[in-house]
């Protein structure tokens, strides 16, 4: 998105009190509901350990995000580009630190954990619905990483490329 797209977009929220409190709230919310259902099915896993179906294959459900978190941190760390909003002369719908935007770690971790859930339901250990359903919440939170202003297209790709890349090279081989 170039600048014009990006005052448009905000310009367009901003309009609506109560489109701009829907694409605020999705910024906040999504992935706070991700982290809440990747920490009950974490739960939901241990009880599953426990019960007698311990298989040492299954804690990649905790190292898989755990090192892609901890990997596109420290990669966004070394690049550390500069946002749309620096770039550009507009105003973010929500307030944010400058720098370190590429790739987007929200969009990453959204991913790394969905990608997680539907690994786990593809053994059947995980509902398949809810699964899916956290594919939807990821993508919808790289689109309100957008929207808000806060990253650009490619900062959102490279999350969701790193995310399917690194849960590739474990749960694929």
């Amino acid at each position: 998105m170039n600048e014009q797209q990006y005052r448009a977009v905000t310009d367009w929220a901003r309009r609506s009190p109560s489109r701009l409190r829907l694409i605020t709230a999705l910024c906040r919310l999504l992935p706070v509901t991700l982290f809440v259902l990747y920490g009950l099915s974490s739960l939901y896993l241990l009880f599953y350990f426990f019960s007698g179906h311990f298989s040492a294959r299954l804690l990649a459900f905790w190292i898989v995000p755990g090192f892609g978190f901890v990997s596109v941190s420290i990669l966004r760390k070394r690049i550390n580009a500069p946002r749309p909003y620096e770039c550009f002369s507009f105003t973010p719908l929500l307030s944010h630190h400058t720098g370190k935007s590429f790739p987007s770690r929200h969009t990453a971790c959204a991913f790394l954990i969905s990608l997680s859930l539907l690994w786990l339901s593809g053994m059947g250990i995980f509902p398949s619905a809810l699964a899916w359903l956290s594919l939807i919440f990821a993508l919808l939170t790289g689109l309100s990483r957008l929207v808000a202003g806060l990253h650009f297209v490619r900062d959102v790709l490279a999350g969701i490329a790193w995310a399917v890349i690194f849960s590739c090279l474990y749960f694929l081989f």
